[in-house]
């Protein structure tokens, strides 16, 4: 019997804001300028970047799971569609919803009242359309 271990999922914004908290916790922080700098090169407002780096790095997690549960691998969407997998990220991010995502990932990961309030909805939803597409 083989065991075979599978590596977590690279996360661009999982690496920004680990390499954010380094970076701004390091002894001589960043000035206006250097910041909005940083901002403008991930394609984040300042606000959106200190957001991120408050968040932690876990802040995305329920994307990957409602991706996983829709039957889409997200190791796939990440490596095939790069720049959607990160706005993905992003946008869950921010999600006001979390936590009642969270729970009804738990409580019923196949449901659809998510649906009426994920903004991540129509890029799942096209990514399975486009899948199904692909198959045929």
């Amino acid at each position: 019997m083989s065991t075979t271990v599978t590596q977590p999922i690279r996360s661009p914004l999982r690496d920004f804001a680990n390499w954010c908290r380094r970076f701004f916790l390091a002894p001589m922080p960043l000035d206006e300028a250097e910041t909005a700098q940083i901002a403008a090169d991930v394609g984040l407002s300042v606000a959106d970047l200190k957001r991120v780096d408050h968040m932690g790095p876990h802040a995305a997690d329920p994307m990957v799971t409602r991706l996983a549960a829709m039957g889409l691998d997200p190791e796939d969407v990440a490596r095939v569609e790069p720049a959607v997998f990160h706005d993905l990220q992003r946008v869950c991010s921010f999600c006001d919803e979390k936590r009642q995502c969270q729970h009804e990932l738990r409580r019923d990961p196949d449901g659809t009242e998510w649906k009426t309030y994920c903004p991540n909805m129509p890029t799942f939803e096209a990514l399975k359309a486009e899948r199904k597409l692909s198959e045929h």
